[in-house]
């Protein structure tokens, strides 16, 4: 009898070691929402994309149609760089699955797998039932495959310089006399987050960026840039299914993100005018030249402006007398029968408070007293 109960036991013990639990509920809760928040760098990078697509199919604008091609070639070659870290980390998450022979059946009542990776689409991510994830304890997938690791920081490096360099590019649409350039000072080595914006700060200066465009440069290069001992670290450490895929995901919503900072660079562009809105418009009159037997000669045109954000107008040799509803009037001292050219700067900042200033210049003739 007694024997009889310890075969039954071990009998028991082997059943319940060969059973595959699932993973603990709170696991599956914590990667299923990293998931949600991948699809929702996605997504906003896909909005903006819409945008921009919308404006260059839209023919009834032929000036906007223009500038949306122009922005959308510059978007597909980002693009293409971003579906190669993508795809490569979907493999790499398949190969996970697979090696813990985890239910990859989309039939089956108990698979993980809810949709595809589907090439045709390459920078939207597969999506999995976490709470279907049976338990493991450990994978050493990540670390016994050095070509992944290689690829990571491979491809890291090309997007990141491709990204920034792409969005630099596209203001040249604008300014066609400015050639504004990027040059990737190719920042791999940093101690912290701090030394890293240090180093981009005193680096930036060897490129030519717009000014609207530098806080754009700063976030999409900090979000791509990882050390390769920081790397290597992570990727040749055994790990669990929980911690492999958390970072996995962290890592395609880094790059995500940097690809929506972009595309939302893009879209503000074209579509607000570099992040400037407005709550106001109204007609502007400015008299341009009086003559007693020609009468007189004034520009109308309407102007935008935000009521809420101050803007400054600077010029030599003059007095400011008023500044209300995006108008300023200015005070020239003058002398009798001469030409005079005045020139200046009006400054603003958009709501990101980068500051763009423009220069402005005028002419004027100053006629005899009779």
């Amino acid at each position: 009898m007694h024997k009889l109960f310890l075969i039954l036991l071990i009998v028991l013990l082997i059943q319940s070691c060969s059973q595959e639990k699932v993973i603990d509920k709170r696991s599956s809760f914590i990667l299923a929402s990293l998931q949600e928040s991948t699809f929702q760098s996605y997504a906003k990078g896909e909005d903006a994309f819409s945008t921009l697509k919308e404006i260059y199919e839209d023919k009834s604008s032929p000036h906007l149609m223009s500038r949306g091609s122009i922005l959308l070639s510059h978007v597909h070659k980002i693009d293409s760089e971003t579906a190669n870290l993508i795809s490569l980390i979907e493999n790499m998450k398949l190969r996970l699955l697979k090696s813990l022979k985890q239910d990859l059946n989309p039939k089956s009542e108990t698979s993980i797998l809810l949709s595809s990776y589907n090439y045709r689409y390459p920078l939207r991510i597969a999506k999995y039932d976490f709470y279907q994830l049976k338990n493991q304890e450990s994978t050493t997938t990540l670390s016994e495959n050095e070509l992944f690791n290689k690829n990571i920081v491979k491809y890291l490096r090309i997007l990141r310089s491709k990204l920034c360099s792409e969005v630099v590019l596209s203001s040249n649409y604008e300014n066609e006399s400015k050639k504004f350039y990027f040059k990737d000072p190719k920042i791999n080595s940093f101690t912290s987050q701090k030394d890293l914006n240090s180093k981009l700060d005193n680096a930036i200066g060897n490129s030519h960026i717009a000014p609207d465009d530098v806080e754009t440069i700063k976030n999409c290069y900090a979000k791509l840039s990882f050390t390769e001992s920081f790397l290597n670290e992570i990727l040749s450490q055994e790990m669990s299914i929980e911690q492999a895929f958390s970072f996995l995901f962290a890592l395609e919503k880094d790059i995500l993100l940097a690809r929506s900072y972009a595309l939302e660079c893009f879209r503000l562009r074209i579509a607000n005018c570099g992040n400037f809105s407005a709550t106001k418009i109204l007609p502007v009159v400015i008299r341009e030249e009086t003559k007693a037997d020609k009468g007189v000669y004034l520009t109308v045109f309407l102007a935008a402006i935000n009521e809420d954000w101050n803007y400054t107008v600077e010029a030599k040799n003059t007095e400011i007398i008023e500044s209300k509803d995006g108008v300023t009037l200015l005070k020239v001292k003058t002398t009798n029968g001469s030409k005079m050219k005045i020139s200046g700067t009006i400054s603003m900042a958009n709501s990101y408070k980068v500051i763009k200033t423009l220069p402005w210049e005028k002419t004027i003739t100053i006629q005899k007293n009779n």
